[in-house]
């Protein structure tokens, strides 16, 4: 499929009709499973099997699953390294949400046989089912966003979901690009990659380094670094800031912690740094954010 053909982007009024954050437990199965309405999966962490619309593939961290409405999927997750996921469900179209009936739940297992249209993607040839986006890029932020926005207001920001939206389809489109052409990552070198991102993210407040997580993986230090870089698109060091601002932005929306707590428990010892690369990424000061965004 020629990507750089995706047409349809002014037919776009996008709706966001649910969102959530899942850990699946080891080897957990869903399915057969239908839905309502369209829906990305983003695998945050882990890996997994889906089935959709008729065909299989393997899922890692870093890639977007796309299902539409009443296709049967199925999917698994990895007795090994189970997968987190973030879960929206959408529409293209906000005129289609007439179409949707509310008695029914978003997924169910067997098909839906009175839905009253077929809801439609503008979007020509149609986004693929399983995209590789990256551990790192634009899409894994606007997925995040979405969550976050809707499990603090579930009815409310309709704009601010419908904005992230489009910045979110667009995000994907433009990593369909990038990705056109290049070679995979081989799965050992894959797997060794995941390995040091899980030690990064199992201990934010004192990660080990690139030269540590070398050891760990089998490699050199240079070769490491550039694998860590190829699959990722980020550093090390990137890696590990970026990972730990999106950490607390997690917890400043669960509430319990102060600014200065929040700082501490992802690794910045300094409260007004923290602040300032808080900002810096999302627009906003960490204080801010969390008097609009807090749960509690």
């Amino acid at each position: 499929m020629d990507q750089t053909t995706w047409q349809g982007w002014d037919q776009l009024s996008p709706v966001l009709r649910h969102a959530t954050f899942y850990d699946t437990k080891p080897g957990e199965h869903f399915g057969p499973l239908y839905i309502q309405d369209f829906q990305i999966l983003f695998v945050q962490a882990g890996r997994g099997e889906v089935s959709n619309a008729g065909q299989r593939f393997d899922i890692d961290t870093g890639d977007l699953v796309f299902f539409s409405p009443n296709m049967m999927h199925t999917a698994s997750s990895s007795v090994d390294d189970p997968v987190r996921v973030i879960g929206l469900h959408f529409l293209f179209h906000q005129a289609d949400a007439l179409h949707i009936n509310p008695n029914l739940p978003l997924i169910q297992e067997e098909p839906y046989t009175n839905l009253r249209v077929r809801l439609r993607c503008p979007l020509y040839p149609p986004p693929p089912l399983h995209s590789r986006c990256g551990i790192l890029s634009p899409v894994r932020q606007y997925c995040e966003s979405l969550a976050l926005s809707y499990v603090s207001s579930p009815q409310g920001r309709r704009m601010e979901k419908r904005g992230l939206l489009l910045l979110l389809f667009h995000a994907w489109y433009e990593s369909l690009l990038l990705s056109d052409g290049e070679a995979p990552l081989a799965a050992r070198h894959r797997r060794a990659v995941e390995q040091a991102q899980q030690m990064i993210l199992s201990d934010l407040r004192a990660p080990p380094d690139s030269n540590e997580l070398a050891d760990a993986v089998g490699f050199s230090q240079d070769y490491f670094t550039r694998l860590f870089k190829q699959h990722t698109g980020a550093t090390v060091t990137e890696f590990t800031a970026q990972q730990r601002l999106l950490k607390a932005r997690q917890l400043l929306v669960e509430g319990r912690l102060n600014v200065s707590e929040v700082a501490h428990a992802v690794g910045f010892n300094d409260a007004y740094y923290f602040s300032r690369r808080f900002s810096r990424e999302f627009g906003m000061a960490p204080s801010v954010f969390r008097d609009q965004h807090s749960l509690l």
